[in-house]
């Protein structure tokens, strides 16, 4: 080798390897260029995720407390004015012995207690009456029927004072020595324009404050201001009543023996710092759960405030729902951004690493492809069955919406919204077909009906044979300054045809806009689901101006209840929906149950409100009405499960048996049998206690045709399947112990004579209503259940 050749050698490899480090460092350039925006992308991600979960959080947990709070409020106040009503009866009751105004007007206290004893006896079984005075003209005590002991002082309270001064009755809420708080009513006596004295009647909150902690389903502890209390007189009555005293346990409050359980420590700790002065909330742990404690005011007869009601809400459910939410997120952009950076690690290994590299890409572009076209073969595969699918994101705002609508309506039940959906379309299509309607001007669903829509049905003139609505879901909730606006899906069979002409059925999807002011509140059940006019229940139509004929009140431009403003027809077909073929492995048999985060704490608060309730009682008769809708479904018999499912539910099923009927195919199912019964979720609202179970099952399943021959299923081999069933039952009554599922829950008579409208004809009670047991409301597949 010449030293020229050696140079030139040398020079090459220099610029060879020079060559190589440029190359590599317009690599890494080139990596850097994509791997720091993407990196900062991805923090800008987290970062706003961080952002939203706060903003989340914050919303849900103010909805939550919020209509926690509103309840507690209005269920106090409103059950205070009940049990004032109860005491009024009481009075006019007594009023009416002409005997004991002649003892009170002689001052003849053994006369007093020998007529008044036996009475205060009636009135404290009928209406939980716990005091009964009377007084002289100048308010000294002449006896306490309650304690005949004690007499002789002078009654000094505000509500006496207050019927001194009117020469009226007069009632309130006063506070007594004990720290307990009663409910008085106290009416002067006349004889011949002369006033003899005052009778008082009085009952201990307790249950009032009971009822509101079942009711609103959060527990209630009652604290009172130390200053309207004597502590001497406090400690003797709280030895008396055998509690331990603990005046100083809060600086300047004590907690009441009322509607209180053992107080968490971690509020005991709050309080210890003092008692808030003014309606407030704050948050505090106990048992890794979280709570917001709502202070409320307690004002009394005088309009004193006396002391503070505490709301214990747990908000570990949202907390943990929307930090799920954020985590997925994350999860999501660590992937993509991991991805990435192998795909540039592999572009940087070659020709191999770049063959890798782009089969990398292709995978993650054709799984995504395939992603999005499993779903929509699923969707249009649920979607020929009839079946609405509920997607993850449709439920979340579904939520959503049910919590915007609660903050304006705490009795809002998305239960009693469906079932009052369901019954306001039904009645539309019957009233436009002439079903429902006597005349013109007398069709009860009118005031549920924007003009234009009634206008509609007026005109109509195509005769209604037959309505069953397949499906209904909640779509979403919106809200505007004044109003709520909800969208509900619904699926139905409707056989309609000209008079005189053949009846057609037809397979109908409209979505219905129901609107609602946002100062409206949702009436009991029986109110809501009775139709007419929503103040006095005229099946009149709306006169010009909207007012009710009968009462005047404006119900015709929907100013007192939901009303539909808007029907959009998205399909309508002569022949409904095909029958889904049956055979093979059950979709989302083997997916993990999704439990509700706040199952243990909704076990306990149903256990609190309702002490008869047994979880073996639950599953006997939700066993029951398993194997009898299995058993029915078979047969084609309708009428086996009306006890036992609600009016929406039994549409359904009646909708989907049609069907069968009229393709001339059987479903047949043997050997049904439950293997687990899983509790999932709990839901309380103003009306109806709901649990939702998933139930594990098998059974030999397969279809036949007219002439029995199989054209779909197995029927030698059980097929594995699961679904998850919701179950419902009045919440704003007693229940008593678990009965027999073969008989009727209100009188215990045989089930052989539950008319179509699920009406017992022994007893008369509507016992798919959820008054009396558990009836189940809705079913739903166990791959679109989402919680």
């Amino acid at each position: 080798m010449t030293p020229n050749s050696a140079g030139k050698y040398e020079s090459t490899a220099i610029l060879g390897r020079l060559s190589t480090v440029v190359a590599s460092s317009a690599t890494a350039r080139l990596r850097l260029a994509f791997l720091v925006p993407l990196a900062g992308a991805v923090a800008a991600l987290f970062g706003i995720g961080i952002a939203a979960l706060h903003m989340h959080e914050r919303d849900m947990v103010e909805s939550e407390v919020k209509r926690a709070q509103t309840l507690v409020e209005r269920m106090y106040r409103e059950d205070i004015g009940h049990n004032a009503q109860s005491l009024d009866v009481a009075m006019e009751v007594v009023g009416h012995d002409a005997a004991l105004r002649a003892a009170l007007a002689r001052r003849d206290r053994a006369a007093l207690l020998r007529l008044s004893a036996p009475l205060y006896t009636e009135l404290r079984r009928k209406f939980g009456i716990t005091h009964f005075y009377f007084s002289g003209p100048d308010r000294v005590n002449l006896l306490r029927v309650h304690q005949p002991e004690r007499h002789g002082d002078v009654i000094a309270r505000f509500t006496t004072l207050e019927a001194e001064r009117t020469g009226a009755m007069a009632y309130g809420v006063e506070l007594g020595p004990l720290g307990t708080f009663t409910l008085r009513l106290v009416t002067p006596w006349y004889e011949g324009g002369r006033l003899i004295g005052y009778v008082e009647l009085g009952m201990e909150i307790d249950h009032v404050l009971d009822t509101v902690q079942k009711f609103a389903g959060v527990p209630v502890f009652v604290l009172v201001s130390k200053q309207y209390l004597k502590r001497e007189d406090w400690e003797a009555g709280m030895r008396m009543l055998g509690r331990t005293p603990e005046w100083d346990r809060f600086p300047d409050a004590v907690l009441s023996t009322q509607a209180s359980e053992a107080m968490p420590a971690a509020l005991a700790a709050r309080l210890a710092g003092g008692l808030p002065t003014e309606a407030s909330v704050v948050e505090t742990t106990q048992a890794r759960a979280i709570y917001r404690a709502a202070f409320l005011p307690l004002v009394d007869a005088n309009g004193r405030d006396v002391g503070r009601m505490v709301a214990l809400v747990d908000v570990s459910a949202p907390l943990a729902s929307s930090r799920r939410m954020l985590y997925l997120g994350d999860g999501i952009g660590a992937l993509i951004y991991l991805l990435f950076r192998l795909f540039l690690l592999l572009w940087d290994q070659g020709p191999v690493g770049k063959f890798f590299a782009l089969l990398l890409l292709g995978g993650a572009i054709a799984g995504f492809i395939w992603y999005g076209k499993h779903k929509k073969n699923q969707k249009d595969k649920l979607d020929d069955q009839g079946r609405i699918l509920h997607s993850h994101r449709a439920q979340r705002q579904q939520s959503r919406g049910v919590q915007q609508i609660l903050q304006f309506d705490p009795n809002f039940s998305r239960v009693l919204f469906l079932d009052f959906a369901r019954l306001v379309y039904v009645k539309f299509h019957e009233s436009r077909g002439g079903m429902a309607r006597k005349s013109d001007e007398n069709f009860a669903v009118a005031p549920y009906l924007a003009p234009d829509i009634r206008a509609q049905v007026k005109t109509a003139r195509t005769k209604v044979h037959e309505v069953i609505v397949g499906a209904i879901e909640l779509q979403s909730v919106n809200t505007t300054h004044n109003e709520m606006h909800v969208n509900v899906n619904i699926r139905a069979n409707v056989v309609e045809g000209p008079d005189g002409g053949e009846p057609t059925r037809y397979f109908l999807e409209q979505k219905l806009t129901f609107v609602r002011p946002k100062t409206a509140i949702t009436q009991p059940p029986e109110k809501v689901l009775s139709l007419g006019c929503p103040g006095c229940g005229s099946p009149e139509e709306p006169k010009m101006d909207g007012r009710c004929p009968s009462c005047g009140s404006l119900t015709g431009r929907g100013e007192m209840d939901w009303q539909i403003k808007r029907i959009q027809t998205t399909k309508r077909q002569h022949v409904g929906p095909p029958i889904g073929a049956k055979g093979g492995v059950e979709v989302g048999t083997d997916h993990p149950t999704i439990f509700a985060p706040d199952l243990g704490a909704k076990k306990r608060s149903l256990g609190t409100r309702d002490p008869n309730f047994s979880w073996e009682g639950f599953h006997t008769r939700t066993s029951h009405i398993f194997h009898e809708l299995q058993r029915a479904w078979s047969a084609q018999h309708e009428s086996a499960i009306r006890p036992y499912v609600t009016d929406t539910l039994f549409d359904t099923v009646r909708y989907w048996m049609g069907r069968y009927r009229e393709t001339g195919v059987r479903e047949m199912l043997e050997d049904v049998r439950i293997t687990r019964v899983l509790a999932a979720k709990i839901e309380h609202d103003a009306w109806f206690d709901a649990i939702t179970v998933r139930i594990y099952a098998s059974m030999r399943e397969w279809q036949v045709d007219r002439g029995g021959n199989v054209i779909s299923g197995n029927p030698n081999k059980p097929r594995a399947f699961s679904e998850y069933w919701t179950m419902i039952r009045r919440s704003d009554r007693a229940h008593d112990k678990p009965k027999d599922p073969r008989s009727c829950p209100n009188c215990g008579a045989p089930l052989d004579r539950v008319n179509m409208g699920g009406i017992c004809e022994y007893c008369n009670g509507k016992i798919i209503s959820g008054d009396f047991d558990w009836v189940l409301a809705i079913i739903t597949q166990d791959e679109d259940y989402v919680g």
